[in-house]
């Protein structure tokens, strides 16, 4: 028997147990992981969140646990319980530097969905500081507090953010497009049309998209 068959039989007998959801959650988990198609699969990854957060519930200073349930809702894309997640772990284990690359990334993903799918600038734009302040040579960072900056009427921190991350990563279409609008709400046409021909010749179709939530 598979280790996921064997934890999935004991488990109907000691399903308080935190070990043995733990031990499932991190086997499901690691199934999706290893598996080549993600997008059939989702459900391995949502039956680990499940037992993951059973078994912190039981044990709610389970430290190994409450890691990967950061990972996993990361991975399901519920950036904000994995940011949760980690800020549990950190509190407990505040010595352990190797979750702080997972957290920024997660606060960049939580900025970024505020943004751009739930238009809260304020709620953006604190993630993405506290993101930023982890990782300032993070372009993808940069770009989306660029994008949050235009949107609340800041041009030219906008304008600052952007630029430095056009020097991290010059081949970032949708940064080129986010500077587009930047430099167009300032009134500089010509450097306008010069980042939106860079964007296009990077990627036309994610310089379109982006165009067609943010513009107005």
């Amino acid at each position: 028997k598979s280790d996921l068959n064997l934890f999935q039989t004991d488990i109907e007998h000691s399903s308080n147990s935190a070990k043995l959801n733990s031990s499932l959650g991190f086997v499901l988990l690691e199934k999706y992981r290893n598996t080549d198609d993600k997008e059939n699969n989702k459900h391995l990854l949502t039956q680990a969140i499940g037992y993951l957060k059973k078994a912190v519930q039981i044990y709610p200073r389970y430290t190994d646990c409450i890691f990967l349930l950061g990972n996993a809702n990361y991975l399901s894309k519920n950036y904000t319980d994995a940011v949760s997640a980690y800020e549990s772990y950190i509190q407990l284990n505040p010595s352990d530097v190797s979750i702080m690359k997972n957290y920024q990334k997660a606060l960049r993903e939580m900025g970024r969905k505020l943004f751009y799918e739930d238009n809260n600038n304020t709620a953006a734009k604190n993630a993405l500081l506290k993101s930023y302040k982890l990782n300032p040579n993070d372009d993808q960072v940069l770009e989306v507090l660029g994008g949050v900056e235009a949107e609340m009427g800041y041009l030219l921190k906008s304008l600052e953010y952007l630029l430095k991350a056009t020097e991290i990563n010059p081949n970032n279409a949708s940064t080129w497009a986010n500077l587009y609008i930047t430099y167009t709400r300032l009134g500089d046409k010509a450097r306008a049309q010069e980042a939106i021909n860079k964007g296009m010749a990077i990627d036309a179709d994610i310089v379109k998209k982006l165009m067609s939530v943010k513009t107005k």
